[in-house]
């Protein structure tokens, strides 16, 4: 008998940039309790996904809720999904950043829930190459993906219908996936939303059920919030929303489904689990290294310079991210009781991750926008003076620290120190047989007032006893420049590279020349030139 098993993801995310915060317990009572209700009534074992940060909000408002959804995940009616700390965009984002982001995740999944999830939600559905690894490591072993963008699989449509695998790295197994079907949910919406009939859903449905054997489906994997809930279109507490009965609609239309024998309901886990074969797909290509949902309504770069000011957010995230760094860097060197310190760094590590939200950098509130100014001016006030109190204690310490940076004792291992900035311009170390290798300077400060330097020894640890640091200061220079302007021609020329210049084009470029090279011009504007 032919059959299709459908899993349903509900994405949770009070966080959105549309919604208020006084508006949160409307969306608690009227989507996310429908939605335990419809797990409980009708025994779907639905996956509910959200971030920690939205689990802990709804903590404060309804415990209630959060109990009952430990309870439901517990004893098997439905399971749980996680997706880090915050909502974030994860390819835009530091490495670092995103092991915090799933850690504290986990951690406040644990406290609430009693235990972390093992399968994810990529975040707006945003891939790239490197998150695998990261999930992987940060104790997940299955994801959920985006299938209309992977534009590399979908010469085999069939694979939507099937658990597949991406590959993790060269030396381990791939992870499993479970597929983010854009038609799937939109059609339920459309139903739900009384914008399509009963007739037109049951007909997309039913031709998704094998002829024979059987496959997977995504019954639904996107917002709960648009369900007697439109996050851009909200009604105040005490008023009557238009929207009401869609969670009534959802469960009218669930009871129907349940009813035929063809089509059954299983968690996304027992989805995954499936089929024991499953193929290995890439869904990255040169043309489109970042797959993510909705490609053909926005571009993914709205989340790094498309909100109002998401451009210094990014800024200043990137800023209090390298003060972490640096500060972490120095705690960690002066090797002395630094939990105080470490638990300083611990919480503005996460905020950090807060602060990167994607939901700041959207359609966010006013609200959200003077909340980020604040959260962001504490933060990089506390890194401030907690940075100060290490460089006291470090010009303390007349000792040069050197470490490996790579952390293998072989040769051509590289080490790394730090020297006052008014030291020396050049620094050399000097090994036990006289060998001098030459320093380089690194933008990494471990503190104010220093300056970070990494070196190339060439022998193991063990084969040298001493490495002496030589300082050399080196006046600058001047070169004299060897260039013409002719400005009537607008062609400027040095002893290597001649340009010619289209004034009349905004200063467009009509050729360049590397005469040491050979005459012919490397054309980069022909019908200008031709002109």
């Amino acid at each position: 008998m032919s059959k299709l098993y459908l899993y349903g993801i509900f994405h949770c995310n009070l966080s959105f940039s549309y919604i208020p915060k006084d508006l949160y317990g409307q969306i608690i009572e009227r989507c996310y309790w429908p939605l335990l209700e419809i797990i409980q009534r009708h025994r779907v074992p639905f996956g509910i996904e959200m971030p920690a940060y939205s689990l802990q909000m709804i903590n404060r408002i309804d415990p209630e809720w959060v109990r009952k959804l430990a309870e439901l995940w517990d004893k098997g009616y439905c399971q749980f999904i996680g997706s880090g700390y915050i909502q974030s965009i994860m390819p835009l984002i530091p490495y670092e950043v995103n092991l915090k982001n799933l850690y504290y995740g986990n951690n406040v999944y644990e406290d609430l829930l009693g235990k972390s999830p093992h399968m994810a939600f990529v975040n707006e559905q945003v891939f790239s190459k490197s998150l695998p690894n990261i999930y992987r490591s940060s104790g997940y072993n299955s994801l959920i993906v985006n299938w209309d963008s992977a534009l590399t699989v979908q010469n085999d449509p069939d694979l939507k219908y099937r658990t597949c695998q991406i590959k993790v790295n060269d030396t381990d197994s791939g992870i499993p996936i479970l597929w983010h079907y854009t038609k799937a949910y939109r059609n339920l919406q459309n139903y739900i939303e009384q914008k399509s009939t009963l007739t037109d859903y049951m007909e997309w449905l039913s031709g998704n059920i094998p002829t024979s054997g059987y496959r997977t489906l995504a019954f639904y994997s996107s917002d709960l919030e648009v369900f007697d809930f439109k996050p851009w279109d909200s009604y105040p507490e005490g008023f009557p929303s238009p929207y009401h009965g869609e969670m009534d609609r959802l469960s009218e239309l669930i009871d129907l489904i349940l009813k035929r024998d063809e089509i059954t309901f299983v968690s996304p886990d027992e989805a995954i689990n499936m089929f024991t074969d499953k193929p290995e797909v890439n869904l990255c290509t040169s043309a489109n290294p970042l797959p993510y949902k909705k490609q053909d309504q926005h571009g993914m770069l709205r989340w790094a310079v498309g909100g109002r000011e998401a451009v210094r957010f990014n800024t200043q995230c990137y800023q209090l991210y390298n003060e972490l760094i640096t500060t972490e860097t120095a705690a960690a060197q002066l090797n002395s009781n630094l939990n105080n310190n470490q638990n300083s760094i611990s919480d503005i590590w996460r905020e950090l991750c807060y602060l990167w939200s994607s939901d700041f950098r959207t359609f966010t509130t006013e609200e959200k926008y003077i909340e980020f100014r604040n959260h962001m001016g504490a933060a990089l006030n506390r890194i401030s003076d907690l940075r100060k109190n290490l460089l006291d204690r470090s010009l303390s310490n007349s000792q040069i620290q050197i470490s490996n940076v790579t952390g293998v004792e072989t040769p051509n291992q590289v080490i790394d120190f730090t020297l006052p900035t008014n030291k020396a311009s050049h620094v050399y170390i000097l090994l036990d047989n006289g060998e001098t290798r030459p320093c380089q300077t690194t933008n990494h400060s471990i503190s104010l007032g220093t300056q970070n330097y990494i070196a190339q020894i060439p022998l193991d640890s063990n084969e040298y006893s001493t490495v002496n640091i030589i300082t050399q200061n080196v006046k600058t220079q001047k070169f004299a420049l060897d260039y013409s302007i002719n400005g009537d021609s607008n062609i400027i020329t040095t002893p290597s590279v001649e340009i010619g210049i289209n004034s009349a084009n905004g200063g467009t470029i009509n050729y360049i020349t590397f005469p040491n090279i050979s005459d012919k011009p490397l054309i980069t504007n022909k019908s200008l030139l031709l002109k």
